[in-house]
């Protein structure tokens, strides 16, 4: 999982959409139309030259999608998780409000930065990097993504994350790399954790 942005708390109504069932949708659209392009077969896979007249033709693949998302406190170099969060909805996640984001206006934070944090999913396995909206089916992706979400609220225990705490709900526990190569603190000094399903 890799840190892609952060917005401040008061400019997230400008985050896109960020859900997984369309960046999904968007890929494998992307794909038919590639593969129709190049006739390809199944399991056709583009070289170096098919895919330079790809994109000539249709234009960039789709861009990542960022599934999973923190609200946090504190300022660049060190940010403290108050909140994990799944992007499931194919409006804007803050656009109409957040309760957890609402619940960031206590005194307790009052002289803190707030922002949004907003992360990629890849899997990983020896020899394979599979970004989260290539999983297939899509409902294999969903599942990931809402035992991931709990995963990481199980081993961060974010203050605002009440109702999911209660419970244990990682149906896939996975050993997960966190990466910031932004270096927003979110993960703390040099940007790089891990977080293993317990044991």
């Amino acid at each position: 999982m890799e840190v892609e942005d952060v917005v401040p708390l008061h400019e997230a109504g400008r985050i896109d959409g960020q859900s997984l069932r369309a960046a999904w949708l968007a890929n494998r659209a992307y794909v038919d139309k590639a593969s129709h392009l190049m006739h390809g077969s199944p399991g056709w896979w583009p070289d170096r030259e098919e895919a330079l007249e790809i994109v000539e033709s249709i234009g960039p693949p789709p861009a990542t999608c960022r599934p999973i998302y923190f609200l946090t406190v504190g300022g660049h170099g060190h940010r403290q998780i108050t909140y994990v969060g799944k992007n499931g909805a194919s409006t804007p996640r803050f656009r109409s409000g957040h309760a957890a984001a609402i619940k960031l206006h206590a005194p307790q934070f009052d002289a803190l930065e707030k922002a949004v944090v907003l992360c990629s999913v890849t899997l990983v396995t020896s020899d394979h990097y599979l970004p989260l909206e290539w999983v297939h089916p899509l409902e294999r992706a969903l599942q990931l993504l809402g035992s991931l979400e709990a995963q990481l609220i199980a081993g961060l225990s974010p203050k605002l994350n009440i109702q999911a705490t209660k419970t244990y709900a990682v149906r896939e526990p996975i050993s997960l790399h966190l990466e910031d190569h932004l270096e927003t603190g979110v993960f703390g000094s040099g940007g790089d954790d891990f977080l293993f399903p317990p044991s």
